[in-house]
């Protein structure tokens, strides 16, 4: 019997990233582009286990965290004019998982660079 992979676990996670942006990705678009910075800031808190958010690319606050999501940086993602967030997502959704290990999304370093950190 076969047991699945981590790897297995992270294609499956992207392939559903993948659908869920095709069906939702305009009405998320709509939705996060509509809001100030302090309903932006709700809906990250909301997103998280403890409600804290990265203050920068560096925070190691949280731990490892700073290392599987380096670019959700509180202030770039909140600021009511951004697509910072948006534009993470779409990458997330529409680069390979070779693609992103390479280059990230808004010009920063794809997760081979968080990992060399390792």
């Amino acid at each position: 019997m076969n047991h699945p992979t981590q790897l297995d676990g992270i294609k499956q996670f992207h392939e559903e990233i993948c659908q869920r942006w095709v069906s939702k990705g305009a009405q998320i678009e709509t939705m996060w582009r509509s809001f100030r910075t302090e309903k932006r800031l709700e809906c990250l808190r909301a997103s998280t286990s403890s409600a804290r958010l990265l203050q920068h690319s560096e925070d190691t606050s949280l731990g490892v965290v700073c290392l599987i999501v380096p670019e959700w940086i509180v202030l770039d993602i909140t600021r009511g004019d951004s697509d910072f967030l948006l534009n993470i997502l779409r990458h997330r959704a529409t680069a390979s998982l070779t693609e992103q290990l390479r280059k990230g999304a808004n010009g920063q370093p794809g997760g081979a660079a968080a990992h060399e950190t390792l």
